[in-house]
């Protein structure tokens, strides 16, 4: 059954629909206020986050909380994103931090810490969207507190591109969110007026 997620965002309470029938068949309820959720690739797990600096990890079949894990360095998680191979999940938070784990590790013996692989501070306003590109070789955050606020993360070597973005690219503006293609030869920012499509291949990022 495919599912979505809503946010109250003025209580720590999720509910879970069904896609097809649109009717809620569960809820979740996480201390703190509940900023953003994501499901697993395999729509098994749903991982929420809020102003108190953790993520929850919920178990759909059982309608539980397997575990809770300090999001490292964040009083306030702001997003998440989980990459569609399964592998990574991100967070940013609003000191501007972006944090990149072993997804794995969320959902293996819950005595073990979870620890991100690497941490990023190249924003330093609050961050507003994490995505990871489809085809798993990128990782895009934004922040909509600066103009060029947005960077570019390639994972394989988990680096920073450098010198991007360029200011011939169009991204002086305020983005509010990114997003990218099926194929990850695409990526969107969102600003407040307009919607701008950008093609990876010209950056030399993939």
């Amino acid at each position: 059954m495919s599912k979505m997620a809503f946010l109250s965002e003025s209580s720590g309470t999720i509910y879970i629909a069904s896609s097809s029938t649109k009717r809620t068949f569960t809820q979740f309820s996480m201390s703190g206020l509940v900023s953003c959720c994501v499901f697993s690739h395999d729509s098994k797990y749903l991982f929420s986050a809020g102003n108190r600096g953790e993520i929850f990890v919920w178990e759909i079949e059982t309608y539980r909380c397997f575990r809770r894990v300090r999001d490292e360095g964040s009083t306030n998680t702001t997003t998440i994103a989980v990459s569609n191979d399964g592998r990574y999940l991100a967070t940013g938070s609003d000191n501007g931090f972006v944090n990149l784990y072993d997804l794995g590790k969320f959902l293996a013996d819950k005595k073990s810490p979870v620890k991100p692989i690497k941490s990023f501070g190249n924003l330093t306003t609050s961050i507003g969207s994490v995505k990871f590109s489809s085809n798993g070789k990128l990782l895009g955050f934004c922040s909509k507190d600066q103009s060029y606020g947005i960077r570019m993360v390639l994972l394989e070597s988990l680096t920073v591109v450098s010198h991007w973005p360029p200011q011939k690219q169009g991204l002086d503006i305020i983005i509010n969110e990114l997003d990218f293609s099926c194929r990850g030869n695409y990526f969107v920012v969102l600003d407040k007026f307009f919607v701008r499509i950008h093609k990876l291949l010209d950056l030399s990022l993939i």
